[in-house]
């Protein structure tokens, strides 16, 4: 059993794993990475700079600025969140950082005769990427102001063939930015239906709640990470009788009113709340002491106390039963779903509009 367990976390360690997660912004590290290695293997040769007329000084400095820069990268991707500042500064930074190396390397290299120049292109594909629409005209125009003002440093006649050249390296640029800018808006798109798809599949659609399955996947990675965390099941009172009597609609209404009082009363950023089936709620509370447990309960409790349902000119009151659990290492997750239903059931036995606590709370 341990062993499959075992293999389980493993599995689902490698899917969250950042290799996996984070694979487009490693790759693009690597490949930054592999570049400079180039970079320094080949053009800092003296035969080559020599035979290609390279400004080796210049080529140097930027050796240095590279690699200072890619072993930041490496680090920020690889060990920190994704989403803190390092890992931001080095994936949407990273393209600042690609500007000044880019337009570096091309004055380098013989600027207008550099055959680096299309490094330009890759730059705006990668901003369309990670800067949308307006960021990446913005760099395209920086990269136009950048290139332009670096030809005239240089002493770039434009006038002539010289001008022509000019034109339709600004024509390409310019055929890249309409490219990169149809990637971006298909990449939004596929983003923006998987989005979708994915609040569909999580979510009940009559409470708004999340649903059965994305319960079993969030209870699942608490046992993988094996935090303290309470299993709460809470189930409404004589729900049954309810819809016979009063019909479906009502206790259509009855279902969404409770699922909004037990988001109201979750702590804030200390759980969540899933349709569990039927009139069932299932409440994964990242709480371990009972006195915390009990306040939320309580508190729902005494909600629902306080609320009257108005049918037909009938004041209906509604009430729920408890079955909370505690999770403990060694816990298997059916284990412990099956215990917080024994708890629930025995609450339904003495009487409902109660909550029972496992004995594990008093250990």
């Amino acid at each position: 059993m341990m062993n499959k367990r075992n293999m389980e976390m493993k599995r689902r360690t490698w899917r969250s794993s950042p290799w996996r997660v984070h694979s487009f912004e490693i790759s693009v590290s690597l490949l930054r990475l592999f570049l400079w290695i180039v970079l320094g293997v080949v053009l800092l040769a003296t035969p080559a700079v020599s035979l290609l007329g390279f400004d080796q000084q210049k080529l140097f400095g930027l050796l240095i600025f590279g690699i200072c820069f890619n072993i930041f990268a490496q680090i920020s991707i690889h060990f920190t969140a994704q989403g803190s500042v390092p890992y931001r500064m080095a994936t949407k930074g990273g393209i600042i950082f690609g500007y000044i190396a880019t337009l570096w390397l091309i004055q380098a290299t013989g600027a207008e005769e550099s055959p680096f120049f299309p490094l330009t292109y890759l730059l705006v594909l990668h901003g369309a990427i990670y800067w949308r629409y307006l960021g990446s005209v913005m760099l395209t125009l920086a990269i136009f102001v950048g290139y332009t003002l670096l030809l005239a440093a240089d002493g770039y006649a434009f006038s002539g063939a010289s001008l022509l050249r000019y034109i339709i390296q600004i024509i390409l640029l310019l055929t890249m930015l309409f490219f990169g800018m149809n990637l971006a808006i298909r990449e939004r798109g596929h983003r923006d239906e998987k989005s979708l798809y994915r609040e569909q599949m999580n979510h009940d659609y009559l409470t708004n709640l999340y649903n059965h399955r994305h319960f079993q996947d969030q209870l699942q990675q608490r046992i993988d990470r094996q935090h303290p965390f309470c299993l709460v099941l809470a189930d409404i009172d004589h729900f049954k009788k309810i819809n016979d009597t009063y019909g479906h609609l009502t206790g259509d209404r009855i279902l969404k009113a409770i699922a909004a009082i037990l988001l109201d009363k979750l702590p804030p950023n200390r759980g969540g709340v899933f349709r569990y089936g039927g009139e069932e709620f299932a409440i994964l509370l990242d709480l371990s002491t009972k006195t915390s447990v009990q306040k939320f309960v309580g508190d729902v409790i005494d909600e629902l106390n306080q609320k009257t349902f108005h049918v037909d000119g009938v004041d209906l009151k509604v009430t729920m039963s408890f079955g909370i659990e505690r999770y403990h290492a060694e816990d298997e997750k059916d284990q412990l779903i099956l215990r917080a239903d024994n708890l629930l059931y025995s609450a339904k036995k003495k009487g409902r509009n109660q909550a029972l606590f496992s004995e594990r709370f008093d250990e």
